[in-house]
């Protein structure tokens, strides 16, 4: 009868060690998952009329040009929040964005630029994003209107790419 209570004893402790293990490691998998980058490039902006972005980020030193994010903007004459979502678990070296594929769309305002991570901001105050990126030969700046001017028919679309400066400040962590 001994040896049965003790080997009933030795089996329920056994098995209740075990679970405890495959607790701790899922536990362990949840921590991991929060600890992912999660970069979202976000911009408070006017869009006149419907549109589509497209964002290429720099990961390992390498522009990732294959398959670039795309956000669609429904036309508003007033400003919206664009929260584009860089793929979990990449950390960003830089970003170029494509403002606009519309051609009839003539002119963009961003009020705000900013990368995020995690809460973690690049810029304290996002409309000092100008000195970070560079605008290519598609946008130019109507000081009066304090808006971009969207020039479709020049070899590139028209678009903002990190500089140097931008790449300093990141990864955020």
């Amino acid at each position: 009868m001994k040896k049965i209570v003790l080997l009933f004893l030795a089996t329920v402790v056994l098995a209740s060690c075990g679970r405890d293990k495959e607790a701790n490691k899922d536990e362990a998998k949840k921590e991991v998952a929060v600890e992912k980058d999660q970069y979202s490039v976000v911009l408070e902006a006017i869009y006149e009329k419907d549109d589509v972005l497209k964002v290429v980020y720099k990961l390992d030193g390498y522009w990732k040009e294959d398959g670039p994010i795309e956000f669609k903007v429904k036309g508003n004459p007033l400003a919206q929040k664009l929260d584009i979502k860089i793929p979990a678990g990449v950390s960003l070296q830089n970003v170029k964005i494509t403002l606009s594929t519309n051609k009839e769309q003539k002119t963009v305002k961003i009020n705000t630029l900013n990368i995020v991570n995690k809460g973690v901001f690049c810029f304290e105050n996002g409309t000092l994003y100008g000195g970070y990126f560079d605008a290519n030969e598609g946008l130019s700046w109507d000081e009066k209107a304090v808006a971009f001017v969207l020039n479709h028919d020049k070899t590139y679309p028209p678009g903002l790419g990190g500089n140097a400066k931008l790449e300093e400040l990141l990864p955020l962590n």
